[in-house]
C-alpha cells in the first residue's frame, strides 16, 4: 500500500461505525494489501505479520463477515465490539485475547514514589537486539503477546523509554513506558521478565520504577491494557492501585 492509498482509506474509515483503522499510521500498513475496497466495507490484509492481520472499517458487521468469507480472508482481526463476539464465532472466528484498559487515577497517591530512592536503568538503542531476544522468549506467556522485534524497539526508543533490570550485565526484564496527553498520562506499554528470572520481584520493581519515572515527569495518571486472563499481571497492577475501566475492551478474534 502506498501513502496515497493509506490516506484515502483512513479518511473513509473515519465515517464508519466499526473500525480497526483508528489507531494506525502508514508504517503499520505499509505491507498490507487492499483486499476489499467497497463503499460499505474496507478490508486490508497484512501477511507480513504473524499471524496474518485483518484490518477493517464498516457499518455492518454481518456484511463484513460475509465478505471475509467470500474472499477467504484468514487472520487476526482487532477492535471488535464485545457484544459482537457471538456473531463472529458463528462465522468461524475464535477469541484470541481480550485486553481490558486499566487506569491509575492519581499517581500522587503512591506515596512510596516520593519517599523511596527507586533505581532506574534505561535501555539505549544498542540494547534493542537484547530486548527483542528477551521479548521473544516471553512469547505466548500471555494471550496475544508475540514478542517485539529489534526494529520495533529501535523505533520505540527513538521517542520513548525502556526501563531495564540487569543481572551480571544481562537484561532480564524490561518495562516500555511513554507519556502522552500533554504530559498528563503515563502509559505502561509492555512489561516482561525472562522466564528464568520470574518470581523474584523484578516485574514489581520495574513497574514501580516506571510509575516513579512518570511521577517525576509530572504525569498525573497511569494507563495500561492487560489480557483479561492474565491473572498474575492483573493482581500486580491492582496492588499499585490500577482499576479496570468498565466496558473498555479490545477484543481480538482469529479464524484459521
Amino acid at each position: 500500500m502506498n501513502n496515497d492509498q493509506f490516506e484515502r482509506i483512513i479518511d473513509m474509515a473515519k465515517d464508519k461505525k466499526y473500525s480497526s483503522l483508528n489507531y494506525v499510521d502508514f508504517e503499520d500498513l505499509s505491507d498490507a494489501m487492499i483486499v476489499v475496497d467497497e463503499a460499505e466495507v474496507k478490508l486490508l490484509l497484512d501477511r507480513s505479520k504473524e499471524p496474518n492481520e485483518i484490518y477493517y472499517a464498516a457499518d455492518d458487521l454481518k456484511y463484513t463477515l460475509d465478505v471475509i468469507k467470500e474472499h477467504s480472508i484468514i487472520g487476526l482481526i482487532k477492535f471488535i465490539p464485545l457484544e459482537a463476539i457471538p456473531l463472529f464465532e458463528q462465522h468461524g472466528f475464535d477469541i484470541h485475547c481480550i485486553f481490558q484498559d486499566y487506569i491509575l487515577r492519581d499517581l500522587d497517591q503512591l506515596t512510596g514514589l516520593k519517599s523511596q530512592a527507586i533505581e532506574m536503568q534505561f535501555a539505549s538503542i544498542e540494547d534493542a537486539k537484547a530486548l527483542a531476544k528477551l521479548s521473544q522468549a516471553c512469547k505466548g506467556m500471555s494471550r496475544g503477546f508475540y514478542g517485539e522485534t529489534e526494529e520495533w524497539f529501535i523505533e520505540w526508543l527513538a521517542e520513548n523509554k525502556v526501563l531495564v533490570h540487569r543481572i551480571d550485565g544481562e537484561i532480564v526484564g524490561f518495562c516500555c513506558i511513554s507519556i502522552y496527553s500533554d504530559g498528563e498520562v503515563l502509559w505502561i506499554r509492555e512489561l516482561a521478565v525472562s522466564p528464568k528470572f520470574q518470581g523474584r520481584g523484578i516485574g514489581r520493581n520495574l513497574l514501580k520504577a516506571g510509575l516513579s519515572y512518570g511521577h517525576i515527569q509530572g504525569a498525573k495518571k497511569g494507563f495500561l491494557a492487560v489480557d483479561t486472563e492474565n491473572a498474575n499481571a492483573i493482581h500486580l497492577y491492582k496492588q499499585f492501585g490500577f482499576v479496570a475501566k468498565e466496558n473498555e475492551f479490545e477484543v481480538q478474534l482469529i479464524n484459521k
